[in-house]
């Protein structure tokens, strides 16, 4: 009924219609609007525009968190194919060492167990003396292993970010409008972003 009391007001107006009946339904528009939402046509025209321009600034600050999320999985992906050559090579130079003096796959995994655990004095016999020979390959390989598994979940933990952060930007652009653009879990994402940025 507001929106209609508008275009009839446009269509006296357009038609040469009544001045008088044209200012009746103008204020009669004007008043409902101020009962309903507050204020009138000319503020909420104002209003719309200004809840527009806010959404369209967050959006950007979405998609630039997005971007920054995105280039930190590429480095991260970068960083991995660098330390999966150190490790196969790590890996190798360990297994080496544990068929030089007599051990097997089983040895390998005996030791590697131990060393992610701290148990080395668990030991015994020549799992222990192949650890001794072989212990800078061990610590390098289990490193490494850590370090992939670390950057891992980061990666996925980037990408869920990326996911919430387009659910984010698709909320704001479906409420632009009337209503500003309510803060939300999305704006810690943002901040978690943009110090990534500064590092």
């Amino acid at each position: 009924a507001i929106y209609g009391g508008r275009d009839a007001t446009s269509k006296f107006s357009f038609g040469g219609g009544d001045g008088k009946k044209q200012g009746i339904i103008g204020s009669s528009g004007n008043r409902a609007m101020r009962e309903l939402v507050g204020h009138d046509f000319a503020q909420q025209s104002f209003l719309r525009k200004w809840g527009t321009k806010e959404a369209r600034e967050r959006d950007e600050k979405l998609k630039k968190a997005q971007g920054i999320y995105g280039q930190q999985i590429g480095a991260l992906n970068a960083s991995n194919s660098l330390l999966a050559s150190k490790q196969e090579k790590s890996y190798e130079e360990a297994s080496d060492i544990v068929k030089k003096y007599g051990g097997d796959h089983s040895t390998f995994k005996t030791i590697e167990e131990a060393v992610k655990e701290n148990k080395i004095d668990k030991l015994s016999g020549n799992d222990k003396f192949v650890y001794d020979q072989a212990k800078q390959q061990f610590n390098d390989y289990i490193s490494i292993n850590e370090e992939m598994a670390n950057n891992n979940k980061l990666i996925s933990d980037y990408q869920r970010n990326i996911e919430d952060l387009g659910k984010e930007r698709a909320s704001v652009k479906a409420s632009a409008g009337l209503d500003d653009v309510k803060k939300s879990k999305a704006d810690s994402l943002i901040d978690e972003a943009f110090k990534l940025n500064q590092k």
